[in-house]
Formats: structure tokens, sequence, C-alpha cells
């Protein structure tokens, strides 16, 4: 199984990040990958 980087760049968008990440996962639940969600905040 291989694994997926998503790097998620965050500006004013702290709000909306677990929407984001619960999007990501309902998406890779049907892959046979792994994901990993890297949040740069700035």
């Amino acid at each position: 199984m291989s694994l997926i980087s998503v790097i998620i760049p965050v500006y004013n968008e702290e709000n909306n990040l677990p929407f984001l990440l619960r999007q990501l996962k309902n998406m890779f639940v049907h892959t046979t990958h792994d994901f990993e969600a890297i949040q740069k905040m700035s």
C-alpha cells in the first residue's frame, strides 16, 4: 500500500480544516492508498 502526502497551505482558514480533512478521509477510504495531511500554517 502506498502513502500519499497532501500538503495543505493554510492562511486564515483554520476553521475550514475539519471539513477539508473529513472530505480527504472520505475520498481516500475508497482507495487502497493511505494518506497523511501536512498543514503549513503561515
